[in-house]
């Protein structure tokens, strides 16, 4: 795994959470932190990703604000 950060635009700098879901292998493990990307868009895009792919992922997180989030790819 990777994490693919942009490199244009107004995001530059930031997380390319579809980028970096994309270099995930089965079985592995992404933790991050809410204050690095948002929860509900990393769900977002696990969804997504997965629905096109064929790719599954599990997100879950604390409850806590700026939380850890931890996503792992299933298969």
């Amino acid at each position: 795994m990777e994490i693919i950060t942009h490199t244009s635009g107004k995001a530059i700098g930031q997380i390319a959470v579809l980028n970096t879901l994309a270099t995930m292998e089965p079985g592995e493990v992404w933790i991050t932190h809410q204050d690095e990307i948002k929860l509900t868009y990393a769900q977002v895009c696990c969804s997504k990703y997965g629905a096109e792919t064929g790719k599954q992922f599990h997100v879950s997180s604390t409850k806590d604000d700026g939380g850890q989030i931890t996503i792992k790819r299933i298969k």
